[in-house]
């Protein structure tokens, strides 16, 4: 993810016809570096924050553009990420109460770490950056979701002596406190590529490429 195609932009398309026809797509971005990963989020509203990574200051950061009429309209790209090191790789999901939680990776500490911010105001404010990894390796291949009392949890994919190891950690009280990382995967071989899933009874289910 530290790469992308010269002079990617990003673009939208939205069917209203349950797939079987597409509205034109939309692009996005206009700026002057790369623009790739993009995820997106949707809150009840049907608003759609969609978040991205651009090396358009020489250095890739977390970039977040917001459409507060189910993609009609689009606001304006606003950087989200001002740390000193290279910023990539950005998860987001959306809670119960239209809250937005996403984490990312990050070289500021010198091998990458996962770091996390909060919108509790439709994408308008975000908390001050919260910083989730102590790992020896590098954190990335992250993913998130949030419960239904809009807990976040984190799986990721931690390089330790090389062999990528799943690894997991979560907030009972909405992205203020964490746990300690917790190792999921204990197989012999590869872990890598984790995603997450909470389902209607809080019940939290895992799935991961191993070798």
């Amino acid at each position: 993810y530290n790469g992308g195609f010269p002079e990617s932009e990003i673009y939208y398309k939205k069917s209203t016809g349950g797939g079987t026809t597409w509205l034109r797509p939309t692009r996005l971005t206009w700026i002057s570096g790369w623009s790739a990963y993009p995820v997106i989020a949707v809150d009840s509203l049907d608003r759609l924050h969609v978040f991205w990574m651009d090396n358009v200051n020489g250095q890739t950061e977390i970039y977040y553009k917001k459409s507060p009429s189910a993609g009609i309209s689009w606001n304006s790209s606003r950087r989200l990420t001002w740390n000193s090191g290279s910023s990539g790789s950005v998860a987001a999901a959306v809670d119960n109460n239209d809250n937005i939680h996403i984490v990312w990776s990050d070289s500021t500490p010198g091998n990458r770490e996962l770091y996390y911010k909060k919108s509790v105001d439709n994408g308008n404010t975000w908390s001050p950056v919260k910083r989730l990894t102590w790992m020896a390796g590098d954190s990335e291949n992250q993913d998130i979701n949030v419960d239904s009392n809009g807990n976040p949890y984190v799986v990721w994919c931690d390089y330790i002596s090389g062999v990528g190891k799943v690894y997991f950690k979560g907030s009972t009280d909405g992205g203020t406190t964490w746990t300690g990382a917790r190792r999921i995967a204990w197989t012999a071989g590869y872990s890598t590529a984790p995603n997450i899933n909470i389902n209607s009874n809080d019940i939290i289910q895992v799935v991961w490429s191993d070798n």
